[in-house]
C-alpha cells in the first residue's frame, strides 16, 4: 500500500446514476454461467477468477469503461467494441439488471497529456457510435463521460490509500469505485492470455485497494491486421488501416482482402473468427433476421449506423 496517495470519491446525487435494488436474485451465479456459455465472446478462465458473488447479488446495473488513447489518441471506433456491447447485454439480461452504462474515460486521456483537440474528437466519435448502436439494437445503454460524471457528483474523501503511485491509475480506480457506489457492481472488461496490460491490471489494483467488491466479466479482447500487434484493446484504434471500423462507409471485405484472397492468413482468420462470434451473439440478442453470414451481418450493422 502506497502511503499518502488518496482519492476523492463520489457520493451519488444525480438522477442519471441513481439505481434501486430489485428483488433478490436467488442464484445469480448459475444464471450467469449459463449465459456466458451460450456465446463464445467471453474469456471464461479470467472471468471465473474475477466474480465476487456478493457483487452480483447487490448490483442493479452493469457497466464497462472505454479509453480514448493508448500511445496515441484513438483514430476510430473498432468493430471489436461490439464484443463489450453485446456481452454486457447478455450479462444484464441473465442477471435481471435494470440498467447498463458505458463510461468514457475522457478525463483520463486529458490528464495523460494528449492533445485536447484530438481527445475531444475521439470522444465525440465514440459517443455518437455507441448511441447509434444502442438505438439500432434497442439496448438500454446509457453513455456517460468521466468529466460529466465527476461534475454531477458531490464528493468527499472516503477510505484512503490506493495501492498505486500512478495518478492516471488512481483516477481510473476512483472511477471504478464511483460506479460501484452507484450500484453498478458488475464490470465488463477484456482480457487476453499472456497480456500484462489488459483490464485485469486495473481490476486487481482496485481489489487490493478496496476489496473484492466488483464482479469482473471479461471478453476476449480486440483484433488487428498488424502482424506485430495482432491482439489489442477492443476500443482504442491507433491505426485505421489495421482495424475494422464501426463507422458509415467502412467496407469490411476490403480491409480483410489486404492479404489477397488468403482466408487462411492468421490475421484474417483471427478477425473472421471475431466477426463470427459477434454475429452469433447479435443473432441471439437482436433476432435471426438476415443476413445470416457473419461478415455480411456485421457489415449490415455498420451500414445501418445513423
Amino acid at each position: 500500500m502506497v502511503p499518502g496517495v488518496h482519492v476523492l470519491l463520489g457520493i451519488m446525487v444525480c438522477p442519471i446514476l441513481h439505481v434501486r435494488q430489485t428483488k433478490a436474485r436467488t442464484d445469480p451465479l448459475r444464471a450467469l454461467a449459463t449465459a456466458l456459455a451460450s456465446v463464445p465472446l467471453f474469456e471464461l478462465s479470467a472471468t471465473s477468477r474475477g466474480i465476487a458473488a456478493d457483487a452480483l447479488r447487490c448490483s442493479d446495473a452493469s457497466w464497462f469503461g472505454v479509453g480514448l488513447c493508448g500511445r496515441y489518441p484513438s483514430q476510430g471506433v473498432p468493430v471489436d467494441i461490439l464484443q463489450m456491447v453485446l456481452a454486457q447485454e447478455i450479462v444484464r439480461r441473465s442477471l435481471g439488471l435494470r440498467r447498463s452504462f458505458v463510461l468514457i474515460a475522457d478525463s483520463n486521456a486529458y490528464a495523460a497529456g494528449h492533445s485536447p483537440t484530438a481527445i475531444a474528437a475521439a470522444k465525440e466519435r465514440l459517443e455518437w457510435t455507441l448511441q447509434a448502436v444502442s438505438r439500432q439494437f434497442h439496448f438500454p445503454l446509457e453513455v456517460l463521460s468521466a468529466t460529466s460524471l465527476e461534475g454531477r457528483l458531490q464528493t468527499r474523501a472516503l477510505t484512503g490509500p490506493l495501492d498505486t503511485p500512478n495518478p492516471y491509475v488512481a483516477q481510473q480506480l476512483a472511477q471504478m469505485q464511483i460506479m460501484r457506489l452507484a450500484g453498478a457492481g458488475v464490470k465488463i472488461g477484456w482480457a487476453v492470455r499472456g497480456f500484462h496490460n489488459d483490464e485485469r491490471r486495473f481490476d486487481h489494483l482496485h481489489d487490493r485497494s478496496f476489496g473484492p467488491r466488483l464482479a469482473y466479466i471479461y471478453t476476449r479482447g480486440g483484433r488487428s491486421l498488424c502482424a506485430s500487434r495482432p491482439r489489442c484493446s477492443p476500443y482504442v484504434c491507433e491505426s485505421r488501416a489495421d482495424r475494422l471500423l464501426l463507422e458509415p462507409g467502412e467496407r469490411l471485405a476490403t480491409k480483410l482482402d489486404r492479404f489477397g484472397r488468403d482466408r487462411r492468413h492468421p490475421l484474417v482468420r483471427g478477425y473472421r473468427r471475431l466477426l463470427a462470434h459477434l454475429a452469433r451473439a447479435h443473432r441471439q440478442l437482436v433476432g435471426p433476421n438476415r443476413p445470416w453470414a457473419p461478415e455480411a451481418r456485421i457489415q449490415s450493422i455498420v451500414d445501418q449506423l445513423h
